[in-house]
């Protein structure tokens, strides 16, 4: 008995502590209620923000405003489009940091408006913590339209946008049926579809689909209008705006983030439409619309513009911009649609109605945001118009055939582009993984109180012009002290990779008749190369050119740096060769039946055919881009900026045409090779009328003095005078003198 009461009373002890446990978390969670966490509500302003198409700055700024007014000292925060990463002092929770994740959502112009309201709210009266953080849940919550909504937005837009650019009132409505039925298609794939790359092209299949499906059952004539209606709802204007708007705020990387995603989309867009349209009959391209609206009387094009302005409506739909401003962005699309086509008809020039419209339209979006205090970041009493921004007026900028009405023309090249020419890697996540790594460090001063340091070089993006001189110079004084062996292995991986974006670019371009669409083509390819160059970091002739700028500076004597010169210049060589004899054994100059070995024939035939002086000068431009690619390359600290940095000055001299000594190298010894092969000579002949003395030009003679020696001196030329030595003079005194850089060195 005894023991069972003994049993009885341990049992109801047990279960009266795990009642008071209970108790005490619902009471601590009752209290967290009451108590909403300081930093973490301010961070919840910026995701929304950002999660529904806010630009960096303006997520920065709002946060920065609402801490300082819930009193949060020392706030720093670093922010990413996909990310915020924080650390502040909360007076009674002490020191904190956070890292908040902000999901990929659709643009949602009403929120942003809303949190801009509440900040100036919160900032001007001083508002508790419990009012922020409970309007926050309530912005964050809310959802503006349902499926009806939803269907009425793309129905607008698609139909709207169709019949504006010259289409039968029939064909705008076809448009504006499978513009609804896409509508439904993106909100039931959104959070199942994770790849948005796939979405949009399963998006564009249906589009097509159903549009052939329209006009094959005679509802629908032209299906041109109907799926250039259509692709409207799909373009990414906003992608586009926030991503040159983050470039100009110094937001590198979220603007790279932004732009390749755009492109993509836009791929992805042509794609989509391409695979169904191979197997249809030949339609009626968009260029064909655009010039005929220009033609039209201007009572039809007053039509044609109000109806642009339901198309506009529908954009503001489906932004969620708030139903007050649906009036305004009506009337400005509409006005900006007339004044486009009504330029159009007066000049027939495309860019200048797309100038004048487009800037009128952004200046009045700017005035009408202040008159009527629409979305703004809270920057004391001066108001930041988000119409120029975030697009609440779509028909500021969206309507303009200028931007997006050539999709059409361009379907098929798109696609090529995408699939053969194209390689995006937009990876955030890496990013946001490295920044995550490095963290906030917790360390003691001097008084041993424990300080935040938030490593505030992940905002210094890029580093002053001065230390990459004076990286250069380390970097030239390091090859001199390098192992030959080492400077040998690195030249011939140099050699190759360079050779590998030519070889690439080759194929790329082999079978595009259009000289300047080949040339883009090459272009867009040819960098990647250099850029594999540049992060694996190989030795390559033209950009050790920079060397002059240690000579100068009496680092290492002029005659160790024309050794090296020479050493990387006979490995680059090697690279070169070497690559072009593994392609011409692997048999890539067989495709399409020759046509690559053919044209590896006519372009070394045209580079060993240059006269002195042209290849001379061509050289000298050539050599001053990749140096200017070397150095932008060394002026960021992140892989990403330094791919973009160097790619860009790359595509330029490849688009322009310039000689490249060391691209060389492949391009006409794979010439050499190739013009070995009757079969490819004879596709030569045929295909550019190529006569068989002129095949005697292509010899390793002509290939060393008559292209190589003279592009060389003009590489040498653009590198060391027209970069080296200009760096030199603006940043030489800079650079510190060896005894004081031994630190660095280590």
């Amino acid at each position: 008995m005894q023991a069972g009461d003994k049993a009885n009373q341990t049992e109801k002890m047990q279960a009266g502590d795990k009642a008071n446990k209970i108790e005490k978390m619902q009471a601590g969670n009752i209290g967290q209620e009451k108590q909403p966490d300081t930093l973490g509500t301010v961070l919840c302003a910026g995701k929304i923000l950002l999660s529904s198409g806010a630009e960096i700055y303006r997520a920065e700024e709002t946060m920065y405003r609402m801490a300082e007014a819930m009193h949060i000292e020392d706030m720093d925060a670093y922010v990413m489009n996909r990310g915020i990463f924080a650390t502040a002092k909360v007076g009674g929770e002490g020191i904190q940091t956070r890292i908040v994740s902000v999901p990929d959502k659709e643009i949602d112009i009403g929120k942003i408006e809303e949190v801009n309201e509440l900040s100036r709210d919160v900032c001007t009266h001083s508002k508790t913590l419990d009012y922020l953080s409970s309007s926050l849940k309530k912005i964050e919550s809310r959802n503006h339209y349902g499926v009806m909504g939803r269907m009425l937005a793309y129905f607008l837009g698609a139909g709207g946008f169709s019949f504006a650019i010259g289409t039968s009132m029939r064909d705008s409505l076809c448009a504006g049926i499978v513009g609804s039925m896409i509508g439904l298609y993106l909100l039931f794939s959104q959070g199942r579809i994770k790849s948005r790359v796939l979405e949009t092209i399963l998006g564009s299949v249906l589009t097509a689909i159903l549009g052939n499906l329209l006009v094959s059952l005679g509802i629908g004539v032209h299906l041109s209008y109907i799926i250039i209606g259509v692709m409207m709802d799909l373009v990414p204007g906003v992608a586009f705006v926030n991503s040159v708007r983050e470039f100009s705020q110094n937001n590198f990387a979220t603007g790279e983030t932004l732009l390749i995603s755009a492109l993509l989309t836009c791929v992805s867009m042509a794609s989509g439409v391409v695979l169904v349209e191979m197997n249809v009959p030949e339609i009626k391209l968009i260029s064909t619309a655009i010039s005929n609206i220009s033609r039209i009387s201007y009572l039809v094009l007053v039509i044609r513009s109000i109806v642009a302005g339901l198309g506009t409506v529908g954009f503001a739909i489906m932004f969620h911009v708030k139903r007050r401003h649906y009036l305004v962005c009506g009337v400005l699309g509409a006005i900006s649609w007339f004044v486009y086509v009504f330029v159009l008809k007066w000049r027939y020039s495309e860019v200048i109605a797309v100038f004048i419209s487009g800037f009128l339209a952004v200046l009045a979006s700017r005035v009408l945001a202040v008159y009527r205090r629409c979305p703004q970041t809270v920057s004391g009493d001066q108001p930041d118009p988000a119409f120029t921004g975030n697009q609440p007026l779509p028909g500021g900028l969206l309507p303009l055939p200028g931007q997006y009405g050539r999709l059409h023309a361009l379907w098929q090249d798109l696609f090529v582009y995408s699939v053969y020419h194209c390689h995006f890697d937009c990876d955030g996540a890496a990013v946001a993984a490295e920044l995550v790594a490095a963290g906030p460090a917790v360390e003691e001063d001097g008084c041993g109180k424990s300080t935040i340091r938030f490593r505030r070089e992940m905002k210094q993006m890029a580093m002053p012009m001065s230390e990459v001189t004076e990286n250069l110079v380390l970097a030239g004084e390091g090859k001199t002290k390098r192992p030959q062996s080492q400077i040998v292995v690195l030249g011939v991986m140099a050699g190759a990779l360079i050779a590998a974006g030519a070889m690439a670019s080759s194929v790329a371009m082999h079978a595009i008749p259009n000289a300047g669409l080949a040339r883009l083509t090459a272009g867009l390819v040819f960098p990647i190369g250099f850029v594999l160059m540049v992060l694996f970091g190989g030795e390559l002739f033209t950009g050790d050119c920079l060397m002059v700028i240690g000579a100068l500076k009496h680092r290492y004597r002029a005659i160790r740096m024309i050794s090296v010169l020479c050493l990387v210049f006979v490995s680059n060589l090697l690279g070169g060769i070497l690559f072009a004899g593994l392609v011409a054994l692997s048999g890539q100059f067989g495709i399409g039946n020759g046509a690559v070995g053919a044209f590896t024939i006519k372009l070394a035939l045209s580079k060993a055919s240059l006269p002195f002086m042209s290849a001379l000068v061509s050289g000298i431009l050539c050599n001053f881009f990749v140096c200017i690619g070397v150095v932008m390359a060394g002026l960021s600290k992140e892989v990403s900026g330094k791919i973009l940095a160097s790619y860009l000055p790359i595509f330029a001299f490849v688009v322009g045409g310039f000689e490249h000594c060391v691209a060389n190298m492949y391009y006409i010894p794979a010439g050499i090779f190739a013009a070995k092969n009757p079969g490819f000579v004879e596709v030569a002949v045929t295909k550019y009328g190529i006569r068989a003395d002129q095949l005697q030009v292509l010899n390793w003679k002509n290939f060393f003095l008559t292209n190589e020696l003279p592009v060389t001196i003009g590489n040498v030329i653009g590198g060391m005078l027209l970069i080296g030595v200009v760096l030199f003079f603006l940043y030489g005194k800079e650079v510190r003198p060896a005894e004081d850089m031994t630190g660095k060195e280590k």
